[in-house]
């Protein structure tokens, strides 16, 4: 039975920042779950401990850094503990951390960059990695990467000939998401679902939008009307352009679709808005909103779309990101794992005994009031525990006025499950590299003047050398 953890999750920001161009890592920003005996985690440069190899097993690396070890400790100590034949080993990577790309007060993501290229690099040299979780990489572009380039084993034979975790007790859609050419080269533990959404009455009835329909909608808002609180040209780019930046990007064939048409569209439609120099920062919530940004992690939060702040309903629309394919919501997967294509099928077979007990309903369960679990029913009897209580009411306060809330009732869980089938876009970050040279460009055409084109181009160039060399 796996033991109880306390998760103590925050935001890692990863990605550059329009207004400055660059991203520091506080450390109260870092991601690390903690367990109850709040045991202290040394570093070591070696795979193995000494003192406690067994010979009789076959031995299962696994690449971390002081800073995530801890969300694996616990079932790795348990796993080691059963006489099953295999023992999982740390490989530590905290020595290619580069403290002198730090600021005086946090970490940047140059500081981790080389702990990323070193994993990396491992894989291309054949050495000895078995188990990869995508937490392992401060950028998960790279490991992104990793997927898109075959370095990890398809788990669909897994799934296929297990009697305990496979595709009837897992969320089939989800694992199709995560499918790369019909192969499941990672398998994500928990996710959620990015997305934009907008009063009906605003961005009309369809879901799902092209930008040129966002386009046509924003013409015919009141005046004053806002993105997400803001109307500056960085308010844009990061409300609606920026989480699409992977969608002009081919890192499989090393191509990249800057100076299409769509890109320049999106370009020109962000420098019509003013400048941020000068601008209220705070979001301004008395005048009309145009659209904003959901992160649904729960039957309750999808609920809540439906309701101003003081729980006033309105009829809502999920409009999602603009785009021509497949839907603009994303799955945001939370905490993947891949197997190396390069272990052992014995090898391989003990990662996946290790991997599937992530995915049993005991553990799926307890922290899937986090997010939303892949294990089906775990999240079956979570969302149960909200329309459950349909009908009942909770009251809370927000800025001195006491307000009335209320749970979704069994037919809005149906339209929630019918919602999630209906994403089928997988968060795919590019690295931070190539991140990095977009915001430097889009930088330029808000501060500097840059034109749209020349801004496409100069992206279009730049991006096409970094992922020429992606290996």
């Amino acid at each position: 039975m796996l033991r109880k953890y306390a998760l103590v999750l925050s935001t890692t920001l990863l990605a550059a920042s329009v207004t400055s161009c660059s991203s520091e890592i506080k450390p109260d920003e870092q991601i690390y779950v903690e367990n109850s005996s709040k045991e202290n985690v040394s570093v070591s440069n070696s795979a193995s401990d000494p003192e406690s190899d067994s010979s009789a097993d076959i031995v299962l690396i696994m690449p971390v850094t002081e800073m995530t070890v801890g969300v694996y400790r616990d079932v790795v100590d348990e796993f080691n503990a059963e006489d099953n034949g295999y023992r999982i080993e740390f490989k530590y990577y905290d020595e290619y951390y580069d403290s002198t790309m730090d600021t005086e007060n946090a970490s940047t993501m140059e500081s981790f960059a080389q702990i990323d290229n070193q994993i990396v690099l491992d894989f291309i040299k054949g050495e000895k990695i078995d188990i990869v979780p995508d937490n392992s990489f401060t950028d998960k572009g790279r490991f992104n990467e990793l997927v898109k380039k075959g370095a990890f084993t398809d788990l669909n034979p897994f799934l296929d000939s297990d009697e305990e975790i496979n595709r009837e007790t897992l969320n089939d859609h989800i694992l199709e998401v995560n499918e790369t050419n019909g192969e499941l080269m990672t398998i994500p533990l928990f996710y959620t679902i990015d997305t934009l959404y907008g009063e009906t009455q605003y961005v009309g009835e369809k879901r799902d939008w092209t930008f040129d329909e966002l386009a046509e909608h924003w013409n015919r808002m009141p005046e004053r009307s806002t993105f997400n609180g803001r109307t500056t040209k960085t308010s844009v780019y990061e409300g609606v352009l920026r989480r699409n930046l992977a969608s002009f990007v081919d890192i499989q064939n090393c191509k990249a679709y800057f100076d299409s048409p769509d890109f320049l569209k999106e370009l020109e439609f962000i420098n019509s808005f003013p400048q941020p120099i000068g601008q209220k920062t705070d979001p301004d919530n008395s005048v009309p909103e145009f659209i904003s940004h959901a992160e649904i992690d729960s039957l309750g939060a999808y609920h809540s779309l439906s309701f101003d702040d003081y729980f006033n309903k309105r009829d809502i629309t999920i409009v999602g990101y603009p785009s021509d394919d497949d839907g603009g919501s994303y799955l945001e997967t939370i905490f993947r794992f891949g197997i190396s294509d390069k272990s052992t099928p014995e090898q391989q077979k003990g990662a996946w005994l290790f991997i599937k007990r992530f995915l049993s309903y005991d553990f799926q369960y307890e922290l899937g009031s986090h997010y939303l679990p892949v294990n089906n029913a775990a999240f079956s009897d979570i969302c149960k525990e909200y329309y459950s209580r349909s009908g009942e009411s909770f009251t809370y306060t927000i800025e001195g006025q006491e307000c009335t809330g209320s749970y979704p009732d069994y037919d809005e869980y149906c339209e929630f499950l019918e919602y999630i089938d209906s994403v089928k876009k997988l968060d795919t970050d590019v690295n931070n590299d190539i991140t990095k040279v977009i915001e430097e460009e889009i930088c330029a055409m808000i501060f500097d003047g840059k034109s749209p084109e020349e801004t496409a181009s100069a992206i279009q160039n730049r991006v096409e050398i970094l992922v020429s060399e992606i290996y």
